[in-house]
């Protein structure tokens, strides 16, 4: 699952924008409970995916949930409700590197 983009256009003239996830997330494990409710972005150590590739202009992801298990519910205005079980889950407020 993936929390999080940046576009990058013609990375020589232009900065990159950032657009991070919004929403909460309540995760029970090994840390204990914690819950989030905010901007974020995926932190999990993979590579980020390529979405959009279109005239110079490249749209990446960024990994925050892996190995979810569960159901995805179509809301609204493109918005999503997951309900299930992960085995990590790791988001932060920064863009990553």
């Amino acid at each position: 699952m993936y929390l999080g983009t940046i576009t990058i256009i013609d990375e020589k003239k232009e900065p990159p924008e950032y657009d991070p996830a919004m929403g909460w997330i309540y995760t029970k494990g090994t840390n204990g409970t914690i819950t989030y409710n905010n901007t974020m972005y995926g932190y999990l150590p993979f590579e980020k995916q390529l979405f959009v590739p279109s005239g110079g202009i490249y749209v990446y992801s960024y990994g925050g949930v892996d190995g979810f298990t569960g159901i995805k519910i179509l809301l609204q205005y493109s918005r999503s409700f997951y309900l299930g079980s992960a085995l990590r889950v790791k988001i932060g407020t920064e863009p990553p590197d």
